[in-house]
């Protein structure tokens, strides 16, 4: 319902210019952001993010300051700076120390914990953080926050180098269920793409061509830049898996080419890394050397952007700072009392 809420958005903005007030616009700005974040993301989002942050914790709205960390968390994550996803998350848990009994809040910081060590490939404290999310949702009754952590507990399944599929597949068709439930037609399409890829994993061809899809068909209706890009990336692979005829090499390279696009536009690049990849690699085997070597080159450039020592260095560094200030905060605690 985008129209309603860009209506509301509007009244919210009317409001604020009216009142001047710092709350009310950390609010909107906020609000903003969480309504065209599945469509755009702009370069200056972190600082306006930041900054209301800041007004939150200044005017001792804790509560806000949490939700608005989580959505940091959330933003640096889908512009995979990792080393600042690792940050907003440690100010997310010491914001959380100060609203002891709130209700949500375990929940929520459990599954950005999670969705924080998938990006970093750390597979097992995942699904921990996932577990405790899911445990945390069933005794607030609170079902997207287990939807959500149920469904990425999925894809790690179809991520290890050991998959699961079938266990996978388990678990998405609950979701699936839920999600067409509860109306959630994000979640519906995300969920739709991991079936299909369970499926091309079980190379269950048709099958996960019935689920792609549907998915393609809801993702016209409700666009989802980077869950479509995921979506045509996997068609690529199908595609190269079914080993199929000329029409399905022109399907393979028109999948890929729509991957790449939406992800140079919204700068999305760990996935960028695997298009190009694989890319790079289906070239290779048809023999178009120059183009394969140029998409290899491509990925290997972005890959060092994102993950490089760099950003493990830092990564690594923040968590050892952040565990000695805790320790010194704890001591001093004792000694005070």
């Amino acid at each position: 319902q985008r129209q309603k809420a860009a209506e509301t958005l509007l009244q919210m903005r009317e409001i604020v210019n009216l009142s001047n007030d710092q709350i009310q616009y950390a609010h909107l700005v906020k609000e903003e952001y969480r309504f065209r974040s599945d469509i755009e993301i702009n370069n200056d989002d972190e600082r306006i993010l930041r900054e209301s942050l800041d007004t939150f914790i200044k005017c001792g709205e804790l509560q806000h300051a949490f939700r608005c960390a989580l959505t940091l968390v959330q933003h640096t994550q889908k512009a995979d700076k990792y080393d600042r996803c690792l940050q907003y998350l440690q100010k997310a848990l010491d914001i959380k120390k100060g609203l002891p009994g709130v209700a949500f809040l375990e929940a929520q910081y459990q599954l950005a914990s999670g969705n924080y060590h998938i990006s970093i490939q750390d597979f097992d404290q995942a699904e921990i953080c996932l577990n405790k999310a899911i445990e945390y949702s069933n005794n607030e009754h609170n079902w997207r926050t287990a939807l959500v952590a149920r469904s990425n507990i999925a894809s790690i399944y179809l991520m290890r180098t050991e998959k699961k599929p079938e266990e996978a597949l388990a678990i998405l068709e609950d979701c699936l269920e839920m999600a067409k439930r509860k109306k959630a037609y994000h979640d519906v399409s995300r969920i739709l793409v991991m079936c299909g890829s369970a499926h091309t994993t079980l190379e269950n061809h048709k099958e996960a061509l019935v689920y792609f899809t549907k998915a393609e068909t809801l993702y016209r209706k409700y666009p989802f830049p980077l869950h479509e890009a995921t979506l045509h990336y996997k068609l690529a692979r199908l595609f190269m898996n079914m080993q199929g005829s000329g029409s399905r090499n022109a399907k393979i390279e028109s999948h890929f080419h729509r991957a790449h696009s939406i992800t140079n536009e919204h700068g999305f690049l760990q996935l960028r890394i695997w298009v190009l990849r694989y890319w790079g690699l289906w070239l290779k085997t048809r023999k178009k050397w120059d183009r394969a070597f140029s998409l290899l080159q491509e990925s290997y450039e972005t890959q060092q952007l994102v993950i490089g020592k760099d950003a493990q260095k830092n990564i690594k560094q923040l968590e050892v700072e952040y565990a000695a200030n805790t320790h010194l905060q704890e001591n001093e605690s004792l000694k005070q009392q």
